[in-house]
């Protein structure tokens, strides 16, 4: 025994007025999609009404009485389409809600989806959203488990009508695109034209226009198409018409015949009864007898050779529907399977680029983590280095600063004169490579203020007079007064010490090096020019390069890295600055720093 149940649902109009097709169709899903249809106001019940009422409910408690849960599940549904016929939700609501405990007792799963069905359209009616699209999926997952097509889609324009009305506009597209696969495999025309029509409200909704103006543009073709296929229906029942009247006419003319057959018989006996009274009389009798026949004779003619060509008509029109009826089902049939290849391709282009997608991410993620792990390990190495390194290296240079002030002339001062100038080499070392090494693992960030390149530049100088005492080579400062510029303090305490060292390096004894630095356009330009060994084109175009083992030695033998240029570039770079050099063998170097004044 199937449990009965009234169902209502959610329906798109399927005519509509060619003139005004676009404007009814938005007019109708705006409402529908809004939520703001408006539903009629409570009304009481009538007499007759109230009778089925009292009816529906004594034969309730009978069945209930009885086990028979089916049948009592089934008036329950009576009565609450009874209220919802009347406006009256909230009281259709709690009987259709008691009809689901009831169907939920017996495991009717047809009962249970059909009453679903009805309780997401009374949610619906209430503005209950999130318990309307609860109940229609559940009516979908029914429909689902039995295969049943209509009931799917039925359930997929429900959800979408009311995620609609949630605003969640990719889950109702989604739900809708289901239904259009299921229509198209049915070929259901009239379903795809409806799916068509509220897939270009929704896309419109959700700020797609160029889909939701594609969709429309589908609509419209297959509301053409059905109103084609109306019109030649009509056009055809009109044929048939046409030639059941001619039919008519010739049974007519048939008849028409018959009596004029039955008058000659009845002339004949009449003549045959009469007296001839003269030649002529009998002579022209006979001639009008013979007239009568002849024109039968034609008529029987005429008439055979109309049903012939009627006939003959009626064939040739039925020929010509079923060859256009078999044109256009191959034709139909040939563009669903392209359609249906070229998903099909796509399909498999998609599933293939989201999975090369997916271990392109997977392996760049590794990598991530991999390379995340190597920069915790150097930043562990480097602060090892920094911290258990240049501490005692820095004091070793006091050390042999206190020592060399103190000794007195003789082969000791010369050996701690030599390891002072050894320690510091060193010392400038080890600060190149650790700013470097940040520098390749971008944590040399600069921390820019408002400095003055004067103090800096004879603070170094300071630092590096016993170096250019031993080789008896002066370094001067020529700024004149204060120069300012926008720059990190501690990166240009690197740089200008290093490219002092340099000039004092590559500088023989009784040599200078001289600071000078003026403001230019904006600019502040600093030059530190030497009296040294200078160098050649290609040595000054590969400078600026990091080049580790391929130090130049300096005129005292002097050994470095070939870092110390490329870490002050570097740094020039991060604080948005310039550095060149002008140089040529046997006539010195000029070093000219460019950084913002302000």
């Amino acid at each position: 025994m199937i449990l009965s149940c009234n169902i209502k649902t959610f329906d798109i109009p399927t005519t509509f007025d060619h003139m005004g097709l676009r404007l009814t169709l938005y007019l109708f899903l705006i409402l529908v999609f809004s939520g703001s249809i408006s539903y009629g106001q409570v009304q009481p019940l009538s007499r007759a009404d109230s009778g089925k009422l009292q009816s529906y409910e004594e034969r309730y408690e009978q069945k209930l009485s009885e086990s028979d849960f089916k049948e009592a599940s089934r008036y329950l549904n009576e009565i609450a389409f009874l209220f919802w016929n009347h406006n009256q939700y909230e009281t259709a609501t709690q009987y259709y809600e008691k009809s689901l405990d009831l169907n939920s007792n017996i495991d009717n799963e047809n009962g249970i989806a059909m009453i679903y069905n009805n309780l997401g359209m009374l949610y619906a009616d209430l503005n209950r959203y999130e318990e309307s699209l609860g109940a229609f999926t559940k009516t979908l997952a029914t429909r689902r488990a039995n295969n049943e097509k209509i009931g799917i889609i039925s359930a997929l324009i429900n959800r979408s009508v009311v995620l609609n009305n949630l605003k969640e506009y990719d889950a109702s597209i989604t739900d809708l695109q289901e239904a259009l696969t299921l229509a198209r495999e049915m070929n259901d025309i009239a379903q795809m034209k409806s799916i068509y029509g509220m897939l270009s409200e929704t896309y419109e909704k959700s700020g797609a226009v160029d889909e939701s103006l594609k969709y429309f543009e589908l609509y419209r073709s297959f509301h053409e198409k059905i109103q084609k296929e109306e019109v030649s229906e009509i056009q055809g029942k009109l044929n048939e018409e046409s030639i059941a009247r001619q039919l008519a006419i010739a049974e007519k003319q048939a008849k028409e015949l018959e009596v004029l057959k039955k008058q000659l018989e009845i002339q004949e006996k009449e003549k045959a009864l009469q007296e001839v009274d003269s030649l002529a009389k009998s002579l022209y009798k006979d001639l009008s007898r013979k007239e009568i026949e002849l024109r039968l004779v034609e008529q029987d003619a005429q008439l055979k050779e109309q049903q012939a060509k009627i006939i003959l008509d009626r064939n040739e029109s039925l020929q010509a529907q079923q060859r256009l009826l078999w044109g256009i089902g191959i034709t139909i049939l040939i563009a669903l399977l392209l359609i249906g290849v070229i998903f099909y391709i796509s399909n498999q282009r998609i599933t293939k680029k989201n999975q090369l997608l997916q271990e392109s991410n997977q392996a760049l993620e590794d990598q991530k983590a991999a390379l995340a792990e190597s920069n915790e390990v150097k930043n562990k190495l480097f602060s090892i280095i920094a911290h258990d390194l240049r501490s005692p290296m820095n004091s070793l240079q006091s050390i042999f600063y206190i020592i060399d002030e103190h000794e007195q002339d003789g082969p000791m001062k010369k050996a701690y004169s030599e390891l002072k100038f050894q320690l510091a080499n060193v010392s400038l070392l080890l600060n190149n490579l650790l700013s470097w090494s940040r520098s390749q693992m971008d944590q040399l960030k600069p921390h820019k203020e408002l400095i003055d390149l004067t103090s800096i530049v004879d603070e170094n100088i300071a630092l590096l007079s016993p170096l250019a005492q031993s080789k008896k080579i002066k370094v001067s400062n020529h700024i004149s007064g204060t120069l300012n510029a926008n720059a990190d303090p501690n990166m240009m305490n690197i740089v200008l010490r290093n490219i002092i060292q340099n000039g004092i390096k590559f500088t023989r004894s009784e040599g200078h090096v001289e600071v000078s630095g003026q403001y230019v356009n904006g600019h502040v330009k600093i030059h530190i020019k030497d009296t040294g060994i200078g160098m050649d084109a290609d040595q000054c175009a590969k400078l600026f390069e990091p080049k580790l083992n391929g130090s130049t030695y300096g005129t005292n033998n002097e050994q470095g890295t070939g870092l110390g240029l490329y870490i002050c570039a570097e740094m020039i770079r991060k604080n948005n600055g310039d550095i060149k050099v002008d140089s040529a063998t046997g006539k010195g170097s000029t070093f000219t720093i460019s950084l913002s004044k302000s």
